[in-house]
């Protein structure tokens, strides 16, 4: 196809922007849509990217103009992949980041995403670390629709990448750079104010996609939220189910594997899943020097067993002033103002997921309908002689804790007694595998039982005796709704939990 002169000269003047005998490039050609190529044109001038795989020390850098969207980020597997800004007229309208490295979903997240923007709008694609593993055929369509003509499909593992371009384009007619090297992108006129003064997103607020089947990418709070929708949702008799995933090195695999698995039970029960992922804002991601080799193995495996690092399951966060519990409270309040209105829902969770859900459960008992939780390594005992969140006791609370929001947390003894007659109310039930080993021995919770099965075994006998302390004192006056099922030759599995929770929890016998 020929190039009119406009075309030529606006090809030119992209080039020249470039940094000089920068190795990589791919292609950069006038497009064949002249107002494509303006955008183009004219927000290149003024953008300034940066990116580096692992071999050159990972570097990340996204501006436009003065508005600086990522730069700095620590190298770490949990911070690798792809960072997208995207922005139309004069309103950034996409800023994130997809993990196309260790998340699956991160891929076909990004072509969503993309998938979704304006023709016309111009965005820059630059990567960090590794962005190839996960990549996936949709996410490099997505990318060739921005101008892209190599894309990643079929790059090498840690390819450093970085693509300015115009949704609309054709492939090629972008500026694209790939290669071990580190790459860069820098206007003439970067560091100074874009064509236009940028603006946020017209509302920061999260939006629900009302669409039948599984959905990512819903943020709140930033935390993200994965949720799934049965194919005929009836709102009168809907309920809600959150799945709680367990500990781990990144918390988004086992949010995505709950999902997956209870979508039959959504199906069958009318339920609305909701699957929060707790992740950096309430625990450190790994460090690739420090924690993992060259093979992203972990150097100590007891790392996994590092309680300190997952305070989700404590509900509280040592390091900072997010609460896992107060951040679901949030989640929940903003499904039942925009789907389905219903005060409490059905919590499930596996192993620190079942932590979190006993504790949840403690500390806000009107919000659960009924619970399982599930080869949790800990409890919250009723004793004020041991501090939350292995007892109930405030003594270290406020200075462990003191970036958090504790009002609900440092109560008078009367009202953690009046608290604790509605806990045992709620129908909550222990599932553990009788070869359960995960933590055995642990010093710290010797109090508590040796193994998964000897503490839940005393939790129960710990609120059966709380029960009966208060129905003494008249506070109290009921059975305790908490129930124990121990499996036989079962060790730390998650399929198990699932398997017999969900039965638990939605009795067939109870089905809608």
């Amino acid at each position: 196809m020929r190039r009119s002169p406009v075309q030529i000269l606006l090809a030119v003047a992209m080039l020249a922007s470039m940094t000089p005998a920068c190795p990589g490039l791919v292609h950069a050609a006038a497009a064949a849509d002249s107002r494509l190529a303006r955008v183009l044109a004219r927000y290149a001038d003024t953008t300034d990217v940066v990116s580096g795989g692992f071999t050159v020390g990972s570097p990340l850098r996204v501006a436009l103009g003065d508005h600086v969207a990522f730069d700095a980020i620590p190298q770490a597997p949990a911070t690798a992949g792809l960072y997208v800004l995207a922005v139309d007229g004069d309103r950034i309208v996409l800023s994130e980041h997809y993990n196309t490295h260790l998340a699956p979903g991160a891929g076909e997240g990004l072509a969503r995403d993309v998938e979704r923007l304006r023709k016309g709008t111009f965005v820059i694609v630059a990567a960090k670390d590794e962005p190839t593993r996960l990549f996936g055929d949709r996410a490099q369509a997505a990318l060739r629709s921005l101008g892209a003509e190599r894309g990643l499909a079929d790059a090498e593992h840690r390819t450093s990448y970085l693509l300015l371009g115009v949704k609309g384009m054709e492939p090629g007619d972008g500026l694209e750079k790939i290669g071990m090297d580190r790459l860069e992108h820098r206007g003439p006129k970067a560091g100074t104010a874009p064509p236009r003064r940028l603006r946020p997103p017209r509302s920061d607020e999260p939006r629900l996609d009302r669409a039948a089947g599984a959905h990512e990418g819903l943020r709140i709070g930033g935390t993200e939220v994965l949720y799934y929708l049965p194919r005929t949702l009836r709102p009168r008799t809907a309920r809600y189910l959150v799945c709680v995933h367990g500990s781990g090195a990144w918390h988004r695999p086992g949010a995505l594997h709950l999902l997956e698995r209870f979508r039959a039970l959504a199906e069958r029960e009318n339920l609305v899943i909701i699957a929060p992922v707790f992740d950096c804002l309430y625990n450190r991601p790994p460090d690739l020097a420090r924690d993992l080799d060259g093979q992203l193995r972990f150097r100590d495996e007891r790392i996994i067993r590092d309680w300190d690092v997952w305070d989700f399951l404590n509900l509280v966060n040592a390091k900072g002033r997010d609460r896992a519990d107060h951040r679901l409270i949030e989640i929940f309040a903003f499904f039942r103002a925009n789907l389905v209105d219903k005060p409490r829902f059905h919590l499930f969770g596996h192993s620190g997921g079942g932590q979190f859900a006993a504790r949840f459960a403690t500390v806000h008992p009107d919000l659960v309908e009924r619970v399982a939780a599930c080869a949790a390594g800990s409890y919250a005992f009723p004793t004020k002689r041991r501090s939350f969140p292995l007892g109930l006791a405030t003594t270290k609370v406020e200075r462990v804790y003191r970036h958090n929001e504790l009002t609900d947390l440092l109560l008078t003894t009367a009202e953690r007694d009046e608290r604790m007659a509605r806990f045992l109310n709620v129908p909550l039930f222990l599932v553990v595998g009788e070869k359960d080993l995960v933590g055995s021995n642990r010093p710290d919770l010797a109090w508590q039982g040796a193994t998964v099965t000897a503490r839940a075994r005393g939790y129960v006998a710990a609120l059966n005796a709380e029960a009966r302390r208060l129905t003494e004192q008249n506070v109290y006056d009921g059975t305790p709704g908490v129930e124990l099922h121990v499996l036989p030759g079962v060790g730390h599995d998650v399929e198990a939990s699932i398997r017999v929770g969900s039965k638990l929890l939605f009795p067939p016998d109870e089905a809608e």
